[in-house]
């Protein structure tokens, strides 16, 4: 029953948001979620909120839209991610 109720009122609140809003939300609660998990509970949050929403999340930017926007996130996934740890070659297979 309150499943279905919290379901109601956050997607009022969200339909009703605009992008500014979102974001302060998102910049209050996603630390605390992200403190509470372990790592690989992390690890598995991330890899399913990109892999089922990246999708949803570009859809109806343009090829060069979508390239404008990796050029300015690269800088940060670089800085955020360990490059030389990643298995090049097992990417392009």
């Amino acid at each position: 029953m309150f499943k279905g109720l919290q379901d109601n009122l956050i997607n009022q609140y969200l339909n009703n948001a605009n992008p500014e809003e979102l974001l302060q939300m998102l910049d209050s609660a996603l630390p605390s979620l992200l403190n509470r998990l372990t790592a690989q509970e992390k690890v598995n949050f991330l890899k399913e909120l990109l892999q089922n929403h990246l999708g949803t999340i570009l859809r109806g930017l343009t090829t060069e839209e979508r390239g404008k926007l990796l050029t300015v996130l690269l800088p940060t996934l670089i800085k955020e991610f360990p490059l030389d740890k990643i298995d090049w070659l097992s990417l392009a297979s």
